[in-house]
Parts: C-alpha cells; sequence; structure tokens
C-alpha cells in the first residue's frame, strides 16, 4: 500500500537493481555490474561481448596482438565491459610495457532519461581500476539512434577531430527491428565523418530471422 512504499529504503531498491559479478573477458578478470533491467536492455553482457572480444583481442602464436584498430567507437555500450577491456589495451590507457591493441576508444549507448547506462558505464570502469575525473576513462556519448550524431557528440564536447574513426563496433545490437533505418542512419553519418577506410564489425549473437532486413 502508500504507506509501505514511502517507508521503502532506498537503497534496498538500489540493490534489487544491481548484479555484481566477476567475469573473463579476453583472458582477464574484470568486475561489471549489470542492471536487473532497463527499457532498451543497455542493462546486461550480452553473449556476443565475449566472441567478439576474442576477434579484436586475438593473439598470434608468440603472443602478440593480432591486429590494430586505431581509434574505435564502441555503439551499444551497455555496461561498457567491452570498451574497458579494450581500453586496458589501448595506447592512451595501458601501461608503457603493455602492447595495445588500440589507440584509443569513445563508447556509446541510448541517451535515456536518468542517464542510467552512462553511470554504470562509469561505475564499471572505477570498479576495473580507471580513474573517474575528466580524462581518466574515455569519452561516453549519449547517443539514441537516429537523432543526429554530431548533435550528440558536441554534447560532451567530443571534438570534431575526435570523431574520425577507424573502426566501430557492436555485439547484439539488433533486437528491435523498429530501430534498424535509425541504427543505419546513424551508421552512415558516423562512417560518413570517419577515416575513409573505418569499418564496422559487429558479433550477432542473439540472432533472429527478422535480422535479415538490417543486413
Amino acid at each position: 500500500d502508500d504507506d509501505d512504499n514511502n517507508n521503502c529504503d532506498p537503497s534496498d531498491t538500489l540493490d534489487q537493481s544491481y548484479e555484481s559479478q566477476d567475469v573473463t573477458l579476453a583472458g582477464v578478470s574484470m568486475k561489471v555490474r549489470q542492471f536487473a533491467y532497463h527499457s532498451h536492455n543497455a542493462n546486461q553482457v550480452w553473449p556476443g561481448t565475449f566472441d567478439l572480444a576474442d576477434y579484436l583481442m586475438a593473439k598470434d602464436h608468440d603472443g602478440t596482438f593480432i591486429h590494430d584498430w586505431g581509434y574505435i567507437l564502441e555503439l551499444g555500450s551497455a555496461t561498457g565491459l567491452l570498451g574497458i577491456r579494450l581500453a586496458m589495451s589501448s595506447s592512451r590507457y595501458a601501461n608503457e610495457s603493455t602492447q595495445t591493441v588500440c589507440t584509443d576508444l569513445v563508447t556509446s549507448d541510448v541517451q535515456d532519461e536518468y542517464g542510467d547506462v552512462e553511470k554504470n558505464i562509469n561505475y564499471n570502469f572505477v570498479s576495473n581500476g580507471f580513474g573517474s575525473s575528466p580524462g581518466d576513462q574515455p569519452i561516453h556519448v549519449p547517443h539514441t539512434w537516429g537523432t543526429g550524431w554530431k548533435m550528440c557528440a558536441s554534447k560532451v564536447e567530443l571534438p570534431e577531430e575526435s570523431q574520425h574513426f577507424d573502426t566501430i563496433v557492436a555485439s547484439d545490437i539488433l533486437l528491435y527491428v523498429s530501430a534498424y533505418p535509425a541504427l543505419v542512419a546513424s551508421l552512415k553519418e558516423i562512417m560518413h565523418n570517419s577515416h575513409p577506410h573505418c569499418r564496422f564489425i559487429m558479433s550477432w549473437k542473439r540472432r533472429m530471422k527478422e535480422s535479415d532486413e538490417f543486413f
């Protein structure tokens, strides 16, 4: 009843809304906090994340990374776990003695009403050894597909020259068929402003027949 709702302890609600786990991604043990629910499903580590991480961070027989992906944009970052793992092995954030797989990256996911996705990504970066001050983590761009990438990027002061990506990555983002046109619109805008050789790499684990429309 109303009295019971008014007497709820906010911390109890928070505890019920999140779940923290230890997971291994591309050979590194990491901590991740996941939502119990999010309106846009930007709340969990989806299966495709593991396959994509293994592909992006594949190593040769001598233990060196096979690929150098340059400057990366991750679309549909959700918990931020893949971006965190890439940042650990990026030129910008890794120790000098650590071999790198990319130079730098930007994370992005839906611009939700209360900024829950961005806050959780920030939390997960801090939980995995990154600082919380500006510059301690990759820039995050809250962006709902089809709403204008440049406008969203400008709101977080991502300079024009910092929007020229080499690689765009995403995992398990083809859930809502109705959102495909907006996703394509965002991809076209981002890739038009990126380097001519920019590539889009996506893992697609949660397969649905309707996803053929995207391809």
